[in-house]
């Protein structure tokens, strides 16, 4: 079979090649140009907690890998909210995490309120997770003035807020 190719063919193919490299370099600045840039007046502060060796209370006891860790991102938002931004790592798949920022009790009868402030709901899936909330008080007062405890619960353990030693993680949140 002969196939004869016509100016008028290789023009259409040009063309044809040249939108199949166009198009795509379009669509990618159309949609860099259109995500949201960042407020460079907004802040934004870095937490970090490793496990729990007993720093606080009791060492935690349990079966869960003791490589669990946890970043925690606070970022101010327009209209005086605030993003609490958490990254647990080395977590069991599927498993949900209960992260949980409870009130500091000074001169309490407990180091923290029963009742978390901030909740996340995490779910595991091996390396990074990540969960998030938006808070209706400001970045200043959650970096400055609100003291409490950051607090992660072992999916495997019956939840509890007073048993120190099912808390993967626990330490002073300010």
């Amino acid at each position: 079979m002969l196939v004869v190719r016509t100016k008028h063919s290789y023009m259409k193919i040009v063309s044809t090649l040249k939108m199949a490299i166009v198009l795509p370099i379009l669509f990618a600045t159309l949609f860099i140009s259109c995500s949201r840039e960042e407020d460079p007046d907004m802040a934004s502060r870095n937490y970090s907690f490793g496990f729990n060796t007993g720093a606080v209370g009791d060492a935690y006891v349990g079966t869960h890998p003791k490589t669990t860790a946890m970043q925690v991102t606070v970022e101010e938002l327009p209209g005086n909210k605030t993003k609490l931004l958490v990254l647990l790592t080395n977590t069991l798949n599927g498993k949900i995490y209960n992260v949980h920022f409870n009130a500091a009790t000074p001169g309490g009868s407990s180091l923290f309120e029963a009742s978390p402030k901030y909740t996340i709901a995490v779910t595991g899936n091996g390396i990074t997770a990540a969960g998030s909330v938006v808070v209706t008080e400001s970045y200043s007062y959650i970096t400055g003035t609100w003291k409490g405890y950051a607090i992660v619960h072992d999916p495997e353990q019956t939840f509890s807020v007073t048993n120190f030693k099912t808390f993967l993680i626990i330490d002073h949140f300010n």
